[in-house]
């Protein structure tokens, strides 16, 4: 169990370490921090705990009390998500719109 949770926080630390690195675009336009788009409460949490406040804003896509295997986002959602740098979500299995809505926007 410590292994999957040491080899989560590494891959997480490599990407937002890669999201830093790259020139996309922010919600509010130049000089705003990178947007890092997560789709639960503890997923917002444990990401709001690796990253600097100052450095990085983090986006909670599901609106509280919602249930998360039958989220659908809005077209509002999905703009702010194109714009985001990074996407952090728990599985394929757990949110079943994460699939087809990052394909949507690729």
């Amino acid at each position: 169990m410590w292994d999957r949770r040491i080899l989560l926080a590494g891959l997480l630390a490599a990407l937002l370490a890669l999201v830093g690195c790259t020139a996309n675009e922010t919600a509010g336009g130049a000089g705003e921090k990178p947007v890092i788009a997560v789709t639960s409460y503890p997923m917002h949490d444990f990401v709001s705990n690796l990253v600097e406040e100052e450095d990085f804003r983090v986006w909670l896509m599901l609106p509280p009390g919602l249930n998360a295997h039958l989220y659908e986002p809005t077209p509002q959602d999905l703009v702010r998500l194109g714009r985001a740098g990074a996407l952090v979500y728990t599985t394929d299995y757990f949110e079943l719109w994460v699939g087809k809505t990052v394909a949507s926007i690729d």
